[in-house]
């Protein structure tokens, strides 16, 4: 459902809201000139129950004709997470054992 427009961060976005079947609403906040996304409003499952987060990503570099994020934050009633992406490259290959959970 197109929800109408909001400023995120200086910038005019149309506000969509939108789920998959079973699962709850999220709401997408798009750029109007970039058409990027410029924010996410979700409900994630967490050990200590249902937790709203607020995704902003930004600093959008070309990376083999896709446009990614380098730059990721996340508010939680619980604080912020900040991730920054290096360097990206597609098509690498990667042992298994780097998706393998490290002990404690």
């Amino acid at each position: 459902k197109v929800k109408g427009k909001e400023t995120v961060d200086g910038k005019e976005a149309v506000v969509l809201e939108g789920n998959s079947p079973g699962k709850p609403a999220e709401t997408l906040f798009l750029d109007t000139k970039s058409h990027m996304i410029l924010r996410v409003d979700a409900e994630t499952d967490t050990p200590q129950g249902k937790v709203k987060t607020s995704t902003y990503p930004s600093d959008y570099r070309d990376v083999d004709g896709l446009k990614i994020p380098f730059k990721v934050k996340i508010d939680t009633c619980m604080g912020s997470i900040n991730y920054t992406v290096k360097e990206v490259k597609h098509g690498v290959e990667a042992p298994d054992s780097l998706f393998t959970k490290p002990a404690n």
